[in-house]
């Protein structure tokens, strides 16, 4: 279990680390000498510096660029009584923090930490940013008077102060003339090669291998390392991703293991995982994603790790679909050329006819001001094209919030590791032309996209050919990107589907079937009509399922929570 509620009296001197603690899991180790205490864990991998210089080196810098993976830490001086609590690059698994004037408490669940600091209010501020961009964009918590800790940021707790520190901005990483991406593939797929084989363990686990090339990529990287792995795919018995991910494993030989949503899991099972998801997130994802849970937890029978390609096609190829991981008011946030012109459109948004508009007027305004501190329209980052400062927000933002609240859900049963979001990776990647960043915002062209691919197959043909070699779900080989040929042949695929406007399983993670089954009850909670408008508006909605139904109905969840009024 990776949950932990740390105490930090701020005026009383600290002894020791347990003594801080109201509760945490077992830690992946503690280093300590006469003047220093390090508490790590989570997942954290050691690179080959870190046992061999710290405690000699006991800097945040330090810690994060020679210990990899996710993971939270806590460092301690017992001379001076400074004390540091801080996460991995990208803040991915989250901290929450409350303070009062004697201490400052921190937790990894805004909601567990709320009830123990007595603080039970549903944020305000937290509905309307969540009902409208699916997360929330900025540092409230589900809970009134809760935050968040700021992304690639630390608390250091001294002389009675608590202050929140940055460590790094990733668009100092930006570089005016990246490398041309051709002649950067070689270099940049060894590298690739050399910085994820830390994130495979050498005793056996699960790789994620979709229909995609993410976790096809990360196959043939361990392959050739000669690391023990079962592939693994969940969804329906229909949906592309098993039936392709399983047809490659066989063709290569590869054992492949699949998690099939079927009806037992949908009566079972999507409810109950539904709920957990939304609690261990803390409300920051829906029930609709409870089949990541539920395939943890079948893989937390048979093992410790799983490795996936989170974050991959991301910083490889600039999104621009418009869904879960980034919503359509977020996309006109960027497009538009001032924020006065973002707000017009977001308020003809369905997600804000849905609100109680004259309710959240003064949250409106409120979060108005925030909004003009978005990279698109902060002055801070006026010198970045618009790619780069979609980019920033990508980084700081959209990655710990949609895929944070995967990962923290995940990690309570097992732990992902993700070679993809590497620091040193990244870092190298962002010297090329190859980097997502560099390419054109919202970009729909599939031949400018399709770089965003290369460097997928590339790896492949130098780790392991053949999986190179096997058709995706794309209708095209990986292979097929490296050669004049197969970018004709990728050419004439791409016009074939859009004239037959094929169209594959539209439910593949038993999303709609979970909703039918359990709609009795997240329709029977209570709503209340000081958050969403009036309830002939809502009903029309209970017929329409889909984000906006399944976001109102966890609000709904979340404010029985926190009420006492649901197990």
């Amino acid at each position: 279990m990776v949950s932990f509620l740390l105490k930090a009296p701020k005026t009383v001197g600290i002894n020791g680390l347990e003594e801080l603690f109201v509760s945490y899991p077992e830690p992946a180790f503690i280093l300590k000498d006469d003047t220093t205490e390090l508490m790590v864990w989570g997942d954290p991998i050691p690179g080959e510096s870190f046992n061999k210089s710290f405690p000699q080196n006991r800097k945040v810098d330090f810690i994060l660029d020679n210990l990899y993976g996710h993971y939270y830490f806590i460092l301690l001086n017992h001379r001076s009584g400074r004390l540091i609590v801080g996460n991995s690059y990208f803040s991915i698994l989250p901290i929450y923090y409350y303070e009062t004037e004697e201490s400052a408490f921190f937790s990894d669940n805004a909601i567990r930490l709320g009830r123990y600091c007595g603080k039970t209010n549903l944020s305000r501020r937290f509905i309307f940013e969540t009902t409208l961009f699916n997360y929330p964009l900025f540092n409230h918590s589900v809970v009134e008077g809760i935050n968040l800790l700021r992304s690639s940021s630390f608390f250091l707790l001294s002389g009675g102060k608590l202050e929140v520190i940055r460590h790094t901005n990733i668009d100092r990483s930006f570089v005016e003339g990246p490398s041309g991406w051709h002649n950067a593939i070689p270099g940049t797929a060894d590298y690739f090669l050399t910085s994820s084989k830390k994130y495979f363990p050498e005793e056996h686990y699960f790789n994620s291998f979709t229909g995609g090339f993410d976790g096809r990529t990360l196959a043939a990287s361990a392959i050739s390392m000669g690391r023990r792995f079962t592939s693994f795919c969940f969804g329906s018995e229909s949906s592309c991703d098993i039936q392709v991910a399983e047809a490659a494993t066989r063709s290569a030989g590869i054992p492949f293991m699949d998690i099939i949503l079927d009806d037992d899991y949908i009566k079972q099972e999507s409810l109950n995982n539904g709920k957990e998801f939304i609690l261990n997130s803390s409300g920051t994802g829906t029930f609709e994603r409870a089949h990541y849970l539920f395939a943890a937890k079948q893989l937390k029978e048979r093992g410790k790790w799983m490795v996936t390609g989170n974050f991959g096609s991301e910083i490889l190829k600039s999104p621009h679909s418009r869904g879960e991981l980034l919503s359509q008011n977020i996309f006109q946030l960027f497009k538009s050329p001032d924020p006065e012109s973002a707000f017009e459109i977001i308020e003809r948004s369905t997600e804000f006819r849905v609100l109680n508009k004259e309710s959240f007027k003064d949250d409106w305004n409120e979060l108005k001001s925030d909004l003009q501190k978005l990279p698109c329209y902060s002055s801070e980052y006026k010198h970045l094209s618009k790619n780069r400062q979609f980019y920033v927000f990508l980084f700081e933002e959209v990655f710990r919030k949609y895929f944070g609240a995967e990962m923290i859900n995940q990690f309570n049963y097992i732990r992902n590791r993700t070679p993809f979001i590497d620091i040193d990776f990244i870092r190298v990647l962002l010297k090329t032309g190859l980097a997502g960043a560099y390419t054109q915002f919202d970009a729909e062209n599939p031949v400018k996209r399709y770089k965003g691919q290369v460097l997928y197959a590339a790896i492949m043909r130098k780790a392991f050919p053949l999986l190179g070699r096997i058709k995706t779900d794309k209708g095209y080989r990986p292979d097929d990107l490296l050669t004049f040929s197969g970018k004709i042949r990728i050419a004439q695929n791409y016009f074939r589907k859009v004239l037959s406007r094929n169209i594959n399983d539209p439910d593949p993670n038993q999303v709609l079937k979970s909703w039918n089954e359990n709609r009795t009850y997240w329709l029977g909670l209570p709503s209340s009509p000081d958050l969403f408008s009036n309830n002939d508006e809502l009903k029309k909605w209970q017929d329409v399922p889909g984000r906006i139904l399944f976001r109102i109905c966890t609000i709904n969840y979340l404010k029985a929570q926190l009420a006492g009024d649901e197990d």
